[in-house]
């Protein structure tokens, strides 16, 4: 920007501040669901756990979804973990990185 940190910010970057300081006032409205089964035990035909792994030359992971129908027929998927983790500086190969994201997973 080419300012020091006293002076003033420009006019469109102090109108970005404010806004995103004001949204930042919202924080404690926003609400997650964490139940993973939103129909009763009973209810439910079928529940799977889907787990997906994959690796790149520079970083591997996993995701996992949990996916359940209900009796009526409707299903419903929901995240339940992700982890990723960045390659070794030691080049592996990508068969061994795909290996190491199966294991994470």
């Amino acid at each position: 920007l080419g300012i020091d940190w006293d002076d003033c910010l420009p006019a469109d970057i102090d109108v970005m501040w404010r806004r995103g300081k004001e949204e930042l006032d919202q924080l404690p409205t926003i609400r997650v669901p964490r139940a993973l089964l939103s129909a009763p035990r009973e209810q439910l035909q079928r529940v799977e756990l889907h787990v997906f792994g994959d690796a790149s030359e520079t970083a591997y992971g996993a995701v996992a979804y949990l996916l359940s129908t209900a009796q009526g027929g409707g299903a419903e998927v929901k995240f339940v973990a992700a982890k990723s983790r960045v390659a070794p500086v030691k080049k592996l190969t990508l068969p061994r990185l795909e290996l190491m994201a199966a294991l994470l997973a």
